[in-house]
């Protein structure tokens, strides 16, 4: 089956055993979910605030909730407060939609002998792959901005949400052990497109990182 760009970053960022791969990832499922929208002619931000150019649902669950909530907010909210207030509430529907066409399993466990778990296994690891290697392929390009110019709108996507994650270190033990933190940095830099659904999840990364700190 076809993936959206949502299910995409949620597969990205995942281990095959279901864990985070990158810290950052309900921020950036939330991002990529608004540029999702964007990407399908559904959402803008001609200004400061994100604004609904077509209500008309797109069948995908997880998407036309985020929108159904954005059409229905009166007052206009700037795109890194959309991501900030959606990460996790996106990401666990996420999970479940995955969940639901077989892409990723459910399990659950305990932990201390008292405590639940549940954990969401990758299933279908060829679509997971599919999506790293046309990451990978842009990232370790010889000219990576040229490589993102070159590929489909979707991975250059995926690239320049990738880039706002902190920890690059982190980012790059996973998808990028080839590379150190510092040239993974200056490789996701150069691939990346400005977009508004991007600078918003830029913003809302740094907001949630310096909440932790």
């Amino acid at each position: 089956m076809s993936h959206a760009l949502v299910d995409e970053m949620l597969l990205l960022g995942s281990t095959e055993p279901g864990r985070h791969a990158l810290r950052d990832l309900p921020t950036l499922v939330a991002g990529a979910a608004l540029a999702d929208l964007a990407e399908r002619g559904r959402l803008d931000c001609p200004g400061r605030t994100v604004k609904v150019l077509d209500a008309t649902p797109t069948w995908h669950p997880v998407l036309d909730d985020l929108l159904g909530r954005i059409s229905a907010t009166r007052r206009g909210r700037t795109p890194w407060r959309w991501v900030f207030d959606s990460a996790r509430p996106t990401t666990q529907a996420e999970r479940e939609y995955l969940v639901s066409t077989g892409t990723l399993g459910s399990e659950e466990d305990v932990v201390l002998g008292m405590l639940p778990r549940r954990r969401h296994p990758v299933i279908d690891t060829a679509a997971q792959q599919s999506v790293v290697d046309r990451v990978r392929d842009v990232v370790l390009a010889a000219d990576a901005s040229a490589a993102a110019d070159a590929t489909d709108a979707d991975t250059r996507m995926l690239v320049s949400l990738l880039g706002t994650a902190y920890h690059s270190r982190r980012t790059a033990a996973a998808l990028f052990p080839e590379l150190d933190a510092r040239t993974l940095r200056a490789r996701l830099k150069a691939a990346a497109r400005p977009h508004w659904a991007v600078a918003g999840t830029a913003h809302a990364v740094r907001l949630v990182n310096a909440a932790q700190a």
